[in-house]
């Protein structure tokens, strides 16, 4: 009897370990990831690389009044909050949407269908622009080129193709 005990424990550990070595290669697609789970999630993702998530919105608003920059602290994980970012030339975008959500923080209202999300920032008693996620798979990705205006678009590609043809001058002159 004791000897049969111990067999079924060791069955037990065997197909504990399996299952977990199962999960290893397969279970990992499954596991939502918490960054972009939902359109919230995606904008508090965003709000915490740049370190504002839990600075009040007044504060947020002041020094924004003050140009000041607010630092960003994960590059990567920032661009991963989009859809279609694409390099240095969609930073401008991407700063327009933090920009934009960020002021209004506390007073975002999400409208959700099944695949799309619509974030408009309450600001003032109106509406700011609204930014546009849609979920790819699991994850929600706030897209740039629905949640930036066309004409600030232009103006932002073109600022950065000056500021890139400026660098390039200055390099080739040394």
């Amino acid at each position: 009897m004791r000897l049969h005990g111990h067999r079924s424990r060791v069955l037990i550990l065997v197909l504990a370990s399996c299952g977990l070595s199962a999960c290893a290669s397969g279970c990992e697609d499954e596991t939502p990831d918490l960054h972009f789970h939902t359109p919230r999630a995606t904008i508090q993702t965003l709000l915490d690389v740049y370190g504002v998530a839990d600075v009040p919105e007044e504060e947020v608003q002041r020094r924004m009044s003050l140009g000041r920059r607010f630092q960003l602290q994960d590059p990567e994980l920032f661009h991963r909050c989009f859809s279609d970012f694409r390099g240095p030339e969609d930073e401008g975008l991407a700063g327009y949407v933090f920009g934009s959500l960020a002021a209004a923080k506390d007073h975002l209202r999400i409208t959700l269908s099944e695949d799309e999300a619509t974030v408009i920032p309450q600001i003032d008693g109106g509406q700011g622009r609204p930014v546009t996620l849609r979920r790819d798979g699991s994850k929600w990705k706030v897209v740039l080129r629905e949640s930036v205006p066309a004409s600030v678009q232009r103006r932002l590609r073109a600022v950065y193709r000056r500021s890139r043809e400026q660098h390039e001058g200055a390099g080739s002159s040394r």
